[in-house]
């Protein structure tokens, strides 16, 4: 799939490819990675010498595998060679703004820790501080938006939360429960996953997985937090045309798309074994710049873009070049009843 510049992606892009291993630096506050910091003017200003810790995703045909890197330059948008520079091996590890430092997101026994990081001479990565969410009863944490030297935000699913932390004292400074986010029909089983961030105007954007693990049902709408880092206060702002859990900048707008878990639910509802009989199909939405409502007047569906193939996921590589996964039913196995065989089958193709 390619997008031109005027916003309007090529529909029919050409043959189908298979990527043995794609590894892109997306955006940092796209990964929750960054080597930058953010002043008064929200511009991301690169923060001390080489080298740096850079985390970026690695894309297989069947997954999104994390990895992180010690490298000795920085560029965004760009690519980030698996062959080379010093592999962290950690599943959450997020860069801070100074040299060889990062944070890393780890479950230690019955809650998250948080544990800053410094990568020494010799390549051994030393602890310098940490924190811990166990006292929230929380068992995990995800994401990582640095606002400053001294100032960070990470999220927690369970219970749902925003919690602000300084990342050179490695101190939590603040705890905002979302409460909005649960709604009184959803049975106990519900939990939310963040799926996907973007900074603007002083605001963080946060997408999110809501879903019943027991029953494997998820819910059908685009739901997004808008947290103001000011206030430290937030709104969830929802639609219902399809369930778009992926952020990123385009132009001067956020654009929220269908991932592959929403592909792979589509899927499993308009066939036979179908347990969402009515999930709508993949598409992407946008804010546009200065706002915080979602664009009433203005929906993509992936469909145009593959010919009406089914798809989910945005790769951006540069403001010309895109990728996303298409998937061929033909080659997912009958018993494939909840979302996670359709999504992690061997019958996705990168375009």
């Amino acid at each position: 799939m390619q997008a031109t510049s005027t916003s309007q992606p090529r529909t029919g892009a050409g043959e189908p490819r298979t990527l043995d291993r794609l590894a892109v630096l997306l955006p940092a506050l796209l990964l929750g990675a960054s080597a930058c910091v953010s002043n008064a003017n929200d511009e991301a200003q690169p923060a001390g010498e080489a080298p740096f810790v850079v985390s970026s995703p690695v894309y297989t045909p069947d997954a999104q595998l994390p990895a992180t890197y010690l490298v000795d330059e920085l560029a965004m948008p760009g690519k980030v060679d698996p062959g080379t520079g010093y592999e962290l091996g950690m599943d959450y590890v997020f860069a801070l703004p100074e040299p060889r430092s990062y944070v890393a997101l780890e479950a230690v026994g019955a809650g998250a820790v948080a544990t800053r990081y410094r990568v020494n001479d010799s390549g051994v990565p030393v602890e310098e501080g940490r924190w811990s969410a166990g006292n929230l009863g929380a068992t995990w944490l995800q994401g990582f938006v640095p606002i400053a030297l001294d100032k960070a935000y990470t999220f927690t699913g369970a219970p749902n939360a925003v919690i602000e932390f300084n990342p050179q004292s490695m101190t939590i400074t603040d705890t905002v429960l979302l409460n909005d986010l649960r709604r009184p029909e959803w049975p106990d089983g519900w939990i939310s996953t963040f799926t996907g961030v973007a900074m603007r105007d002083g605001k963080i954007f946060f997408t999110m997985i809501q879903r019943d693990e027991t029953e494997g049902t998820k819910s059908p709408e685009t739901e997004v937090v808008v947290f103001d880092t000011e206030t430290n206060s937030y709104e969830v702002i929802r639609d219902d045309r399809c369930a778009a859990t992926e952020i990123f900048t385009y132009g001067d707008d956020l654009w929220i798309a269908s991932g592959g878990f929403d592909a792979g639910y589509h899927f499993i509802g308009v066939s036979p074994v179908g347990q969402q009989p009515d999930y709508p199909a993949p598409c992407v939405l946008r804010i546009r710049e200065g706002r915080t409502t979602f664009d009433p007047d203005w929906r993509k569906d992936f469909s145009t873009w593959t010919g009406g193939r089914i798809a989910g996921a945005i790769v951006v590589v540069d403001e010309q070049t895109a990728y996303t996964k298409v998937l061929d039913p033909d080659l997912v196995r009958d018993e494939a009843v909840f979302y996670w065989e359709a999504v992690y089958a061997d019958a996705w193709t990168w375009w």
